[in-house]
């Protein structure tokens, strides 16, 4: 989620899978029907789900399944359809080749002049504050990152929003969603809403700027692709995933960290409509001149099971695992979902070197490093990683020491 991503998510150790659940063929699914939590449509999903899952053997036979709808076998005329539909590295072309990101300030535009944020109290030094965790130099490292491995070259670009450009982005271009997103009290709220808002009406991809780009995001796209997604957790139950420190709105959980999908998806849409029904839904009484606050479903929400699954619920991996799993119940075309240990895995884990896309320890906001217990900043619930347990020291740095993927081969 906010500033960076979702919190929460299940087990670190990736599925035994190596490919994904795609749908295919039919239309695209309804955008009516369905409630925000986990009522008859979310049930209906899951078992959908689990029952693919179920039925493959351990997901070992996905990357099978997947393939052959793509592959040589598929026929002449899906290969010459695929052909016509990408670029030479297999992006499909209806896809912008850009990636969004959005935060507190641009990690590679710390040393701008014209941006530069200085030093709390004046020291005579013209460089940025060392301890503003957005100008860190791993920050700087994720973000180049996404640069070095999808090259201009190759036509990639990647756009940064700070919040003054998302505020403006929302009004120019998305006024049917700014009076919720400025309904949001909370810039952890006002980020989960922002990445919905900008892929739908740019198209491309959208990463938190505390993630990292080990490969290629071409890799796990294919020219039929229309969306793709990324497995963060399943889990065995809504019981396992409400217990524990890492508590999560759905046991099988979408990560919405880094996504990809076309211009105007209709999962997207659906998405942006229903967070900025539930947020307008539950603003305070008309006439109050009070500034945007928790309205009383939120706060009611948010004392039965903290504040972090709440937001989570409202604007994070809630209703967006709902849509893609309902839309993709109902056959919605191309929507791809990778398995966790494409897109789901921290940057330490012993399984990092096969990802795609990696996750940091912790992000802006969080404790700061070897801080025990100690409470997150204000607005900070929700950030990728989670915080660490009472007692225990975070993690010292946001990628190993000893190990440097962004030059590996």
């Amino acid at each position: 989620m906010a500033g960076g991503g979702v919190g929460g998510g299940g087990g670190d150790a990736p599925p035994p899978c190596s490919g994904g659940v795609r749908a295919r063929g039919g239309g695209g699914a309804g955008t009516s029907g369905r409630g925000r939590g986990p009522g008859p449509g979310w049930r209906l999903a899951r078992l959908a789900l689990m029952g693919v899952l179920g039925a493959l053997g351990a997901l070992g036979a996905l990357g099978a399944v997947a393939g052959a709808g793509t592959g040589a076998g598929a026929g002449a005329g899906a290969g010459a359809g695929a052909g016509a539909g990408a670029g030479a590295d297999g992006w499909p072309k209806h896809i912008p080749r850009v990636i969004h990101q959005a935060g507190k300030r641009d990690p590679l535009r710390c040393n701008d002049p014209k941006i530069r944020v200085f030093r709390a109290v004046p020291t005579g030094s013209n460089d940025p504050d060392p301890h503003d965790a957005w100008c860190g130099s791993e920050m700087h490292y994720f973000a180049r990152s996404w640069l070095l491995k999808n090259k201009a070259a190759s036509g990639w670009k990647r756009e940064f929003y700070d919040d003054e450009r998302a505020l403006k982005f929302v009004r120019t271009r998305a006024p049917e969603y700014l009076a919720a997103y400025e309904a949001l009290w909370d810039p952890v709220l006002r980020a989960d809403f922002f990445r919905y808002i900008v892929v739908l009406k740019e198209g491309g991809a959208y990463s938190d700027p505390g993630t990292m780009c080990h490969r290629p995001l071409a890799t796990d796209v294919e020219a039929d692709d229309r969306m793709v997604v990324g497995l963060e957790h399943v889990m065995e139950s809504f019981e396992a995933a409400s217990a524990g420190r890492d508590r999560s709105p759905r046991p099988i959980q979408v990560l919405q960290w880094t996504f990809i999908a076309e211009r105007e998806h209709p999962a997207l849409l659906e998405v942006c409509d229903q967070v900025a029904a539930a947020i307008l839904a539950d603003r305070p009484a008309a006439g109050t001149e009070a500034p945007p606050g928790p309205g009383p479903a939120f706060s009611a929400r948010a004392r039965d099971v903290g504040s972090a699954v709440a937001a989570m619920e409202l604007t994070g991996p809630g209703p967006f695992t709902d849509t893609v799993l309902h839309h993709l119940q109902h056959h919605a075309h191309g929507i791809h979902i990778l398995p966790q240990h494409k897109w789901g895995l921290p940057s330490g884990h012993e399984f990092a070197h096969a990802a795609t896309v990696l996750r940091a320890f912790r992000s802006p906001g969080d404790p700061p490093t070897g801080t025990t217990g100690a409470p997150r900043a204000a607005g900070a619930f929700g950030v990728t990683g989670a915080p660490g347990a009472a007692g225990a020291p975070e993690a010292a740095h946001l990628h190993p020491a000893d190990w440097d993927p962004l030059y590996s081969k």
